[in-house]
């Protein structure tokens, strides 16, 4: 969730509030998975408009990935799928944190959401 200090917070495995200092865009959502692992992985559109990802170590990982305006990204597995700043479908393969194109184009201000594959 995007807490009052305008941060990223999740709540982690010990019931414990944390913030991970990513500041979020305003207007958008973040999206959680919980790989088979253990642990939390969250993406989320930084106030700098880039997709970041929270690793399960609860490193904060730039992707470099400009997204767009007011969208949300959808994490599953190992990838992230989110709408970049030019409008098309793009993933980030999270162990690689390699981002690729789908050249799907998506309609302004939607987000994708991601299942298995």
């Amino acid at each position: 969730m995007q807490g009052s200090n305008g941060d990223l917070w999740y709540r982690d495995v010990t019931g414990t509030n944390a913030d991970t200092t990513i500041g979020m865009k305003a207007g958008t959502s973040p999206s959680v998975a919980a790989p088979s692992t253990g642990g939390y992985e969250l993406a989320a559109q930084a106030n700098t408009g880039e997709l970041y990802l929270r690793n399960v170590s609860g490193s904060n990982i730039d992707t470099t990935l400009g997204m767009a305006g007011s969208t949300s990204p959808s994490i599953y597995g190992t990838k992230i799928a989110a709408q970049a700043n030019t409008g098309e479908l793009w993933l980030n393969e999270i162990s690689t944190n390699t981002n690729s194109d789908t050249t799907l184009g998506m309609a302004g201000s939607t987000s994708p959401s991601i299942s298995a594959e």
